[in-house]
Formats: C-alpha cells, sequence, structure tokens
C-alpha cells in the first residue's frame, strides 16, 4: 500500500513539473509572439482581418505607395549619412546658377552599393549630371561627354566566391595623356567650381588587394590609396584655375586621405559619400545648393597611410599552392586570408595607442596621432 502512494505521489510532481514547463514555455512563446508578430506573419504568411491567402500585412496600399516610401527613406538615409570631412573658404553650398566642371572617369560610373548581397539597381534615370542640372547649377557637356566615351571601366570588385580570386580590382581613372585640347579648353565656360568624384567597389567574398600590379597599377601600391592616373588628375585640376575644387569620396571603404590636406591639389572641400542605393544621389542636389546639411558621422578612421596599423602586416594575397584552379600564367588562383589581429583594426587601433601614449603607458613608442590620422571615428 506504500508503495502506491509512493508512486502516486512521483507521478504527481513529474505532472505538474511537465505542466509548469509547458506554461512556462506558453508564456515565453506568447510574449516572442507579441513582439515579433509583425515579421512571423511575414515569414509564415499568416491571414488575418481583410486579407485573403497569400496576402502580407503592408501599411500602404500599393506597391507603387509601397516603393514610393521607400525611395524617400532611402533620400533621407542618403542625405543624413554624407558626411561633410572638409570645407574651407565656405566652398559649399555653391550659388545656383554656378557652372560646373565634373571630373573623372567615376562621375560617370557612381557607386550605389557594394557587391553580392550589397548590390544595387540604381535608377537608371538618375546621373551626377541630371542631378546636379536639377540643383540649378549647370554642367560641362564636353567634359560629361568626353567621360561618357571613353572605355576605362573601373573592376568590378568581385570574386566568383569559395577563395577564387578571378574578380577585377581596376580603378579604371582616365589617363590625363587622353585629354584633348578641346576637352581641357572647356574648362574655362564652367570654372567656378571643379567637382572630382573618387570611387571603389568592395564585396562579400573578396579583400581588396594590397598589390596593384596585377590590376595596371604597380606592387607598392594598394587598392585604397590613389593610383598614379588620379593623382595626375589631381594636378591638372589644381593648375586650371577652378574657383573652387571639391572631392566626392565615393567609397564606403576607408581611402588614404592625407592628399586632401596637400596644398599642391589646392582641395576647398570633401565630401564622403558612399553607396547611395535606388535613388541616393539625388541626395547631392540638396547639399549642393545648400538645401541639406550633410550631417554625417564617420564610421571609420581615414589615416595617411593604411599601413600604419599593426594588422595589416597579416594582409595580402596568399594563393593555394596545390591549388587546382590557375590563372593564365598557371598560377593557382584561390586565395586565402588567416585573420589574427584580434579586435585591434581601425579605429580601435589607433585611439587606444593614442591614449597608451598619452598616459605614458610602456611599450607605447613614439606615436603621433596628428601625421597618423586624417579624419578620426565620429568626425
Amino acid at each position: 500500500m506504500a508503495k502506491n502512494k509512493d508512486k502516486g505521489k512521483r507521478s504527481i510532481i513529474i505532472t505538474s513539473a511537465i505542466l509548469a514547463l509547458i506554461l512556462g514555455l506558453s508564456i515565453v512563446l506568447n510574449v516572442v509572439a507579441l513582439s515579433w508578430g509583425s515579421l512571423l506573419e511575414g515569414f509564415l504568411g499568416t491571414v488575418g482581418s481583410g486579407r485573403t491567402e497569400g496576402q502580407f500585412m503592408s501599411a500602404y496600399a500599393s506597391d507603387e505607395e509601397l516603393q514610393a516610401a521607400q525611395r524617400a527613406f532611402n533620400l533621407q538615409v542618403a542625405e543624413e549619412g554624407a558626411v561633410l570631412m572638409k570645407n574651407e573658404n565656405s566652398a559649399l553650398p555653391l550659388a545656383k546658377g554656378s557652372r560646373i566642371s565634373l571630373f573623372s572617369r567615376s562621375c560617370v560610373d557612381w557607386v550605389t552599393g557594394g557587391r553580392g548581397s550589397g548590390a544595387v539597381s540604381a535608377d537608371a534615370t538618375l546621373s551626377l549630371k541630371t542631378v546636379m542640372e536639377s540643383a540649378g547649377f549647370e554642367v560641362n557637356p564636353v567634359l560629361w561627354d568626353f567621360y561618357l566615351n571613353r572605355t576605362e571601366t573601373r573592376g568590378p570588385g568581385s570574386t566568383t566566391g569559395g577563395g577564387n580570386i578571378e574578380g577585377e580590382w581596376q580603378i579604371g581613372e582616365t589617363p590625363l595623356s587622353a585629354y584633348t585640347a578641346d576637352v581641357k579648353s572647356s574648362y574655362a565656360d564652367y570654372n567656378d567650381a571643379a567637382i572630382i568624384v573618387l570611387a571603389r567597389n568592395g564585396g562579400e567574398g573578396s579583400d581588396l588587394p594590397t598589390n596593384m600590379d596585377r590590376y595596371g597599377g604597380t606592387a607598392d601600391e594598394n587598392y585604397l590609396e590613389l593610383n598614379s592616373d588620379e593623382k595626375d588628375l589631381l594636378a591638372e585640376v589644381a593648375s586650371a584655375g577652378f574657383k573652387k575644387i571639391i572631392v566626392i569620396v565615393n567609397c564606403a571603404n576607408p581611402l588614404e586621405l592625407g592628399f586632401v590636406n596637400d596644398a599642391a591639389y589646392k582641395i576647398d572641400a570633401c565630401l564622403r559619400m558612399s553607396g547611395t542605393g535606388n535613388n541616393g544621389i539625388n541626395a547631392l542636389a540638396g547639399i549642393f545648393n545648400g538645401e541639406v546639411n550633410p550631417s554625417g558621422r564617420l564610421v571609420d578612421t581615414y589615416v595617411f597611410d593604411n599601413f600604419s596599423a599593426p594588422a595589416m602586416q597579416n594582409f595580402g594575397d596568399f594563393r593555394y599552392i596545390n591549388s587546382a584552379l590557375v590563372d593564365s600564367n598557371g598560377n593557382p588562383n584561390h586565395s586565402y586570408l588567416n585573420y589574427g589581429e584580434t579586435m585591434y583594426v581601425g579605429y580601435r587601433y589607433y585611439e587606444t595607442r593614442y591614449e597608451d601614449f598619452v598616459l605614458g603607458r610602456e611599450n607605447t613608442g613614439d606615436y603621433d596621432y596628428a601625421s597618423t590620422v586624417v579624419y578620426p571615428f565620429g568626425y
């Protein structure tokens, strides 16, 4: 009899524990469902009031209304995310009606996003020229058409994945030797401002090259510094007598920006404008005519030399020696990279070392922050 009573007690305890567990799970699942209801409905296709099977909940009455809202939000992000890194002598905004010249092959090949899952379809009706004209500026047509008809192209900056480095990383700037007398003589009629676009690509599965001799450069150049054609272009513009010289950095990666403060290039203003999505290039209209304040802050540290960070010593083009995939010269065409720098990359390194130097900590060395960092994180 006593044994039966013990079994009954154990059954009640086990049953109670199971019910308590079920109750607890029910409470947790209800909280999750309330917090993530709309996401779950979208994923599961749940049908609710006023909807039929297969429809999803939306705050918009039509696809067109939804897309209009998305474009408006994208434009807002582009406007608020633009960073004005330099603006001497009130170079920006420009006066309405200013006659301007747009420079570089990248001015007609604007970067809207990254590669892979970061790729974006741009609005085909938009270009830097149409945007500037919509802002009330007159754009040098001779120079614009010159770039449109050039064949240089920026490399796609992507790979086929899996460590296959078949992607191309050409910068694609037009060499100064290609500028005709007619092109150069057109500057004089559109000399209120020269706007130079410097752009780079990037994407998933692709480490940026530290050696550009495979892509039309030299072994001592890296992808995030000016190449010789870009330097020649800056020098050409500086000597051409423009009233203002403005650089747009159309790139999500941190270019080496020491050149911005190089007196030889006479740069008055520098604006960082990374990938603008479908229609975000329109933000430039408001920024240049003064209707929009480019109030963004840098999310990277921009330095004089990217190799000033110790982490770069671990970076490079390393190939599997037994790769079955080879390039046209028979060299292995699968690459790898072992990351070993822990957390001290970018601003984490530069700011930490500066703090250690200021506080007099051991093994900091002779560290000059001002000659290392051009624009710090958060600028």
